[in-house]
């Protein structure tokens, strides 16, 4: 059979027939008188086998092998198609749905393609600041599609561009909501955890309606986040979940704090309060458990609330007794009775006063919180233990020099991110906050400052609420573990001329108001305060070294000092402040502001 011929049946064309036979796939078995190429039926069947497998997929070098090679095994060779075509048909898919995705941007011009095509490759990007940075672009410039914002938050695991992603999903308009009730049904956890917390950050009834749908979703996780959102929006469906996380330790703190937000009406109160009790009351409610829920009673308003306590007071564990008479002290000083003693409570500037021989390195922790002085006619006064009560406020910790969180940015670029939105915040000028910003985290410090004021107002805590939630929006979260501040103490005999001196030496100036204390103008060195000594006492250090951490953090700082070769002096004004000693004898005090809970008793 000539080539022609050959050509004609089998439908490959003469010029590829002369292509197989160069590469050696197919040869004529012979030639004609005059040289023409003669195929036999066997060529022909070889050509009929050669078009049969490339329909399969494989190159012309793979079907020779598979003719040729008697070892060649072609199930190998078939699994090596199947994933080839998978892979093929994966990135067709992704080209289909970019294509969709920038259809629906909706772009006016080929610039906005390109801006598009370069957000959505951002997005996909291994680097989690590339990641970051096409969040907080997306909504500035031509808008990435809902469905890519929605998909790239559901699979990312960095906290900082998770957080960022959610600020730009709840900007991105409609559809979100949707999307993401697809993701609470995901078999993963992770998956489903971030879709109900970017639900939670969503404006809108339809994320409402979604979280709502969501606290009867069968994983814990996403209904404690559903009803913590839906608590903060007003909404008394989310009361029994709330109830049920104080119950079981989970995120117990911030539910109960969702339980007074929603009781804000006697009728709401009191249900809810009742509702604590009958848990209290219920055989299998475990001692931890009534506890906690003990201390839920604190921020819900009314008669029914206080009752609650006041049998409480009397109970048989004496942990919910101590709690439930701590808590009503608190209701009575609220009510404007008398303030409950409280160490480290600031009632002005009246200092407790210690014996001659301790008060070196014992007074000095308790008195500076104490020293943040109040004017009579200020209602705006926000006491520290009061700022830690208020909701919103997890992030920040009361020390020695005001309120202080850290957030960690990751990077100097998210850091400075985050400095510029508290800049643009309104009225931010008149709070004055000092904001220290390092490579990793930025920290911020709140406090007011006056002539005859110096502590923490109403100014303070809605600049603290607000920029914790800037932070929060930018996916740049706080860690209030690792605030601090430092006080150096001199005890001196002559404390006005031993103060003259340093004030010269450092270059500091007077607190106003408080000639013990020197400050740095500039507030970057840490204060110097000068202890009246009623005698000297060559025997011990005149200087020592005040440490003030947040209250929660207070106990693990001693236990590591100790651990490091360091004594416990003293634990007599615990939890206000503890007295340490170094292995030679130098002092130190652990300071704490703003207690929450009662104090430790101690027998």
């Amino acid at each position: 059979m000539l080539i022609g011929e050959v050509a004609r049946r089998s439908g490959v064309s003469a010029r590829m027939l002369r292509h197989y036979e160069s590469l050696g796939l197919v040869r004529p078995s012979g030639r004609t008188g005059s040289g023409y190429r003669e195929y036999s039926r066997e060529d022909v069947r070889r050509v009929f086998h050669i078009e049969s497998l490339r329909s399969l997929g494989l190159s012309l070098r793979e079907i020779g092998r598979a003719l040729d090679d008697p070892c060649f095994t072609p199930s190998a060779l078939v699994d090596d198609l199947v994933r080839q075509t998978r892979d093929r048909i994966a990135a067709e898919t992704e080209l289909l749905t970019r294509l969709r995705r920038i259809r629906a941007a909706d772009p006016a011009g080929w610039e906005d393609v390109l801006q598009v095509v370069a957000l959505l490759q951002a997005l996909g990007s291994k680097s989690a600041d590339a990641r970051q940075r096409a969040a907080l672009s997306s909504a500035d410039e031509v808008p990435v599609p809902v469905e890519a914002l929605v998909e790239a938050v559901l699979s990312e695991t960095e906290p900082n561009v998770a957080g960022a992603l959610r600020w730009a999903l709840a900007r991105s308009g409609d559809g979100g909501p949707a999307l993401l009730a697809e993701g609470l049904g995901s078999p993963v956890a992770a998956v489903r955890e971030r879709a109900v917390q970017c639900l939670a950050e969503m404006p809108g009834a339809e994320a409402t309606e979604q979280l709502r749908d969501a606290l009867a979703n069968p994983d814990v996780v996403v209904r404690g986040h559903a009803a913590l959102a839906l608590g903060t929006r007003g909404l008394v469906d989310a009361v029994p979940t709330l109830i049920d996380m104080v119950v079981e330790g989970r995120n117990d703190t911030d539910a109960a704090d969702a339980l007074s937000v929603l009781a804000g009406d006697t009728t709401t109160a009191d249900r809810i309060a009742t509702t604590l009790v009958d848990r209290l009351a219920h055989d299998r409610t475990q001692a931890p458990a009534r506890g906690r829920l003990t201390q839920a009673l604190a921020g819900i308003p009314g008669t029914r609330a206080t009752s609650a306590l006041v049998e409480l007071s009397h109970d048989v564990d004496r942990a919910v007794a101590l709690t439930a008479a701590y808590l009503l002290r608190l209701r009575e000083a609220g009510a404007g009775g008398p303030q409950p003693a409280r160490a480290g409570s600031a009632r002005g500037p009246v200092r407790p006063v210690a014996p001659a021989s301790a008060r070196a390195g014992v007074v000095s922790a308790a008195r500076y919180v104490d020293r943040m002085t109040y004017g009579e006619g200020r209602t705006e006064r926000v006491r520290p233990q009061q700022f830690h009560e208020t909701a919103d406020l997890d992030d920040w910790r009361v020390l020695g020099e005001g309120a202080c969180a850290y957030f960690r940015a990751g990077s100097l670029a998210a850091g400075a991110r985050l400095v510029q939105a508290i800049g643009e915040l309104p009225g931010v000028e008149a709070g004055h906050p000092d904001i220290d910003v390092r490579y990793d985290g930025v920290t911020v410090r709140l406090i007011t400052l006056a002539d005859d004021f110096y502590g923490l107002s109403e100014r303070d805590v809605a600049l603290a609420r607000r920029i914790s939630a800037l932070a929060r929006r930018l996916g740049i979260p706080a860690d209030p573990s690792v605030v601090q501040t430092v006080q150096v103490t001199v005890d001196a005999l002559a404390g006005p001329e031993v103060a003259r001196f340093w004030r010269a030496l450092l270059g500091y100036v007077h607190r106003a108001n408080s000639p013990e204390d020197l400050i740095d103008p500039q507030r970057r060195g840490a204060p110097f305060y000068f202890q009246q000594m009623d005698a000297p006492r060559p025997q011990r250090n005149r200087v020592h070294v005040d440490v003030w951490v947040p209250y929660d953090q207070a106990e693990a700082r001693i236990a590591a000092a100790v651990a490091a070769g360091g004594r416990l002096v003293s634990d007599a004004h615990a939890p206000s402040h503890w007295v340490l000693a170094d292995p030679e004898g130098n002092e130190a005090c652990v300071g704490t502001a703003g207690w929450i809970g009662p104090e430790p008793t101690r027998g």
